[in-house]
């Protein structure tokens, strides 16, 4: 059997009870919704993946925590193929995923160069890294380049 959870990657979350780790993924049986999966044992034991609410395009996922312990989620929140936006969303408590910060849009994405199997416009890949006072997100844009989107988190706490 081939596993349905996909690309791996997760936050922590805070709860009456101590520290959970929430592991989401990409969904390979195309619900275009992330999925999730909770350690509140430091990873000893994990529920079964879930469906959550978050539109997913499946173009793989980053997530982390900013310093003050919010939760984010770099994705393409879209509910079908297309990757397009790259957008990173908040949860103040890794609950609920409730402010999102656009990344990157249509506007900002040139025209393929170069046809090929598997090729289609949007942001794939995304990966993210808090550090010295910005969220960095590496993608590729189109699945020809490589781009880097620095946010400064100060910005990000606007949102809160």
């Amino acid at each position: 059997r081939i596993s349905r959870e996909l690309e791996p990657s997760l936050f922590l979350r805070r709860g009456a009870h101590g520290e959970c780790i929430v592991m989401v993924f990409r969904d390979q049986a195309s619900s275009y919704r992330q999925l999730a999966s909770e350690s509140c044992d430091r990873g000893e034991h994990w529920g079964p993946p879930a469906l959550t609410a978050m539109p997913d395009s499946r173009a793989k996922q980053s997530a982390g925590n900013l310093p003050d312990g919010s939760a984010y989620l770099v994705n393409a929140p879209n509910a079908d193929r297309v990757r397009i936006p790259l957008a990173v969303t908040l949860s103040p408590d890794g609950r609920r995923f409730d402010r999102s910060f656009l990344l990157r849009g249509h506007g900002d994405l040139p025209p393929l160069r170069h046809a090929g199997r598997y090729k289609r416009p949007g942001y794939h890949y995304p990966k993210s890294l808090v550090w010295n006072d910005h969220l960095y997100v590496a993608y590729s844009v189109n699945k020809e380049d490589i781009a880097v989107t620095r946010v400064p988190l100060a910005s990000l706490a606007s949102m809160h």
